[in-house]
């Protein structure tokens, strides 16, 4: 658990290491699967979470793996498992 909330970002995501500058929602469900697994989120700013994910959705409307980037299946599933494993809904973004 240090070790997932070493590599917290400021702006809600996680990278895969704590010196790393790869952070995306792969990482985002990572972190969360074992937050959740150990029932610990201690450190983890939840809502800063949602706004990142929420800023990985898409005029298509699904999510892409950062900010930006183009909506794929795995970035789908991504969001949408963290959202459920922060015991959130997926809100309709229409």
């Amino acid at each position: 658990l240090e070790s997932v909330r070493a590599c917290f970002k400021e702006n809600g995501s996680f990278s895969n290491f704590s010196n790393s500058n790869e952070a995306d929602l792969r990482f985002v469900y990572a972190a969360l699967t074992i937050c959740h697994a150990f029932e610990d989120f201690t450190g983890i700013d939840k809502e800063k979470v949602k706004k990142y994910i929420d800023s990985c959705f898409n005029y298509d409307g699904g999510y892409g793996l950062r900010p930006y980037c183009e909506s794929h299946c795995g970035a789908i599933y991504c969001a949408i498992a963290s959202y459920k494993l922060l015991g959130e809904e997926i809100k309709n973004k229409e």
